[in-house]
């Protein structure tokens, strides 16, 4: 065989397909199944042992995806995630300092919502204004790019999405 590395690619590609659903226990028998295979290689004239070394390396890719797959379901970010689907309540806040003219200025704003709702309304108005010209330019930018903050996010507050601004000396006041 010329390229003897493309067929060890190969057979450990198709041992990870083949792996997707194997338990770490599966995993381990896999590993001596690989090693042994390995040794047989070592032991077998050449034809043969190409063949140990591809059902080595099928082996050890499907215990790796095995393996993967039980450390990734056993992830505490994954239980967390499979338990809360969409991450509970979330929220921003965006602090902006600068000049404005002279005099410095300060801008907080705010919003908070479960995230896939305020995702979904941000996208939602962003399609409704460029739908009816009121984003600040046309092409690919940001969104800060292309709204005025204070009149879109008193539009996501019209449509349920708890936003605000806070006023520099006066506390929170709703957008």
């Amino acid at each position: 065989m010329s390229r003897p590395l493309l067929l060890l690619a190969a057979a450990l590609a198709a041992g990870a397909w083949l792996g997707q659903d194997c338990s770490l226990g599966q995993a381990g028998g896999l590993l001596a199944l690989a090693a042994f295979s390995a040794l047989l290689a070592l032991c077998a004239p050449p034809p043969a042992a190409r063949v140990a070394v591809a059902a080595a390396a099928v082996a050890l890719g499907a215990a790796a995806m095995g393996e993967e797959r039980t450390a990734y379901d056993r992830a505490p970010l994954r239980a967390w995630v499979v338990a809360h689907p969409e991450g509970g309540p979330g929220a921003i806040r965006v602090e902006v300092r600068g000049r404005r003219g002279t005099s410095r200025d300060v801008r907080v704003l705010g919003v908070m919502d479960r995230p896939a709702v305020a995702a979904g309304a941000v996208a939602a108005l962003t399609a409704t204004w460029a739908t009816q010209d009121r984003l600040a330019r046309t092409g690919a930018a940001g969104l800060a790019e292309l709204v005025d903050p204070v009149p879109f996010l008193s539009e996501l507050r019209r449509r349920g999405v708890r936003a605000a601004v806070f006023q520099q000396d006066a506390g929170p006041a709703s957008a």
